[in-house]
């Protein structure tokens, strides 16, 4: 006990551990950001403390070999509590908790190897009386061998402190290097680390990244140009080719608008003018997402345009058809979509041969997977029968939120009120599932209803129990529609369908 007592070291020591562990526990209690570190912290402290009393208890033994070796650990334990307690204290309590400033890794591992380093070479001389620095000085031989292998690391070092004071780049940016686009994970004192899009990990030691272009995708804004080519067959207008696909980016809603979305006309190749296509995105780790949807949509958007993107190959396809087989197969399709307008609602007035034409002059369209067929507010003159598929029928309510009141399915129709009377579009439908619609316009309409006014009077029944029955929804009101709202109402439709037809 009289050796604890006098040894003014050892009291410091303990002194010192109980006001730092006091310290840290004390901000372990209020912060979980410090947790991990200042766990690290007290262990390597109790480590330290029971090597200086194994080191006290095995003084008076006299064993020189064991006194040594735990003076040298001790010192070495000691050094390491010291540097790890300031740096603590500085990067954890003073940078990062009151100036909210994050010091880089690689500053920290630095300043840790150089300040361990100071303090090994004082306790070399001081506990076993080694000069280290005189033995680097006058051995060149030992001074080329070790500057030749710690060359690379230096190097590394030296280029990861110019990455982090020039910061190009940061934690979480998307970058490309050598054409491999990844995501920043980490920057250390050896390497920079990016996850790809493959979801591997490329490593990229800093010496090599130094040297190389680097693109930042998330700078100088996060709105990045993304864009891609597309070609187009030579019998297509070029403004007809353009509005097409810039109504598609419009109800992209994963682009950025502001600035618009650019259409540019680059080349006349041998089998196709290509279109460059080039629209700006805010969220450079969707960009693959986003750019399948536009060429998704494209492909349907051409379709229903009649655009053909042609390829620079040639099939012969060699088959006996007749045209009565072509005229026969042609019938059966037509009396096929006949029967099945026949089965919708507002139609069935209509005779065998008025369906028959209607199915004669429509046309079909098709539409992918969260697409807008329609929306609400903007003009129209066609109404659509839904073949194959399911859409989603929204509205704007009395707040002016936008609101889903049903699904339709294969067999149903909306747009019946633009075809009548030329009415803005009510309700805005998006496909939820690759669908094939009918459309049905108003000249071929027109052509049908036109010497049946009889036939006409039962589709503004029809029309007017639908309208208010929407309206109702609109406004939340869950009463039901009387027949004399019906009638009333029908009479109005009445008169738009005729004024809009031109009877």
């Amino acid at each position: 006990m009289e050796f604890f007592k006098s040894n003014i070291l050892f009291d410091i020591s303990v002194s010192a551990i109980g006001a730092i562990l006091f310290l840290i526990l004390r901000i372990v209690g209020q912060k979980k950001h410090f947790k991990i570190k200042s766990l690290f912290l007290i262990t390597i402290f109790a480590v330290y403390f029971i090597v200086r009393i194994l080191n006290s208890v095995a003084q008076p033994l006299k064993f020189d070999l064991l006194d040594s070796s735990l003076d040298l650990l001790e010192a070495l334990l000691l050094a390491l509590c010291v540097i790890k307690a300031i740096m603590f204290a500085l990067v954890e309590l003073f940078f990062y908790s009151k100036k909210g400033v994050e010091i880089p890794k690689i500053f920290q591992d630095t300043l840790f190897v150089l300040l361990y380093f100071i303090l090994l070479m004082v306790i070399l001389k001081e506990v076993l009386n080694i000069n280290l620095t005189s033995i680097l000085t006058t051995s060149a031989v030992l001074t080329m061998v070790l500057g030749l292998s710690i060359q690379d690391n230096l190097s590394n070092l030296f280029s990861g402190l110019a990455i982090q004071m020039e910061k190009p780049f940061a934690t979480g940016e998307w970058v490309s290097f050598e054409g491999t686009i990844g995501k920043v994970k980490e920057l250390s004192w050896r390497s920079v680390k990016l996850l790809t899009l493959e979801n591997d990990l490329l490593i990229i030691p800093n010496n090599k990244i130094i040297k190389e272009t680097v693109v930042n995708y998330n700078r100088p804004t996060h709105l990045h140009i993304s864009k891609f080519n597309i070609g187009v067959a030579y019998r297509h207008p070029p403004n007809k080719v353009k509005d097409t696909i810039l109504e598609v980016l419009k109800n992209e809603k994963d682009i950025s608008h502001e600035p618009k979305p650019i259409i540019r006309l680059i080349d006349y190749g041998d089998f196709a003018i290509t279109y460059e296509i080039r629209y700006y995105i805010s969220n450079f780790n969707r960009f693959l997402q986003i750019e399948d949807s536009i060429t998704t949509k494209l492909w349907y958007a051409f379709k229903r345009e009649d655009i053909t993107i042609p390829f620079p190959i040639r099939n012969v396809n060699l088959r006996t058809v007749t045209d009565e087989k072509e005229r026969k197969k042609r019938e059966t399709e037509i009396a096929e979509r006949a029967a099945f307008l026949k089965s919708i609602e507002f139609l069935a007035p209509l005779s065998d041969d008025d369906t028959l034409k209607l199915a004669q002059n429509g046309r079909s369209l098709s539409f992918c997977t969260g697409e807008q067929v329609i929306k609400e507010g903007t003009d129209g003159d066609s109404m659509y029968v839904i073949l194959q598929g399911d859409v989603d029928v929204f509205i704007n309510d009395a707040t002016g939120d936008r609101k889903k009141i049903s699904t339709l399915h294969a067999g149903d129709f909306f747009g019946e009120r633009s075809l009548m009377t030329g009415a803005k579009r009510n309700a805005t439908i998006v496909a939820t599932t690759d669908c094939i619609f009918f459309v049905i316009d108003k000249e071929n309409f027109k052509n049908v209803i036109s010497s049946h006014d009889g036939v006409l009077r039962q589709i503004s029944d029809i029309l007017s129990r639908r309208e208010l029955e929407l309206k109702d929804k609109r406004q939340e009101v869950s009463k039901p529609v009387t027949s004399t709202q019906i009638q009333e109402n029908s009479k109005k439709i009445f008169h738009r369908i005729k004024d809009f037809l031109g009877f």
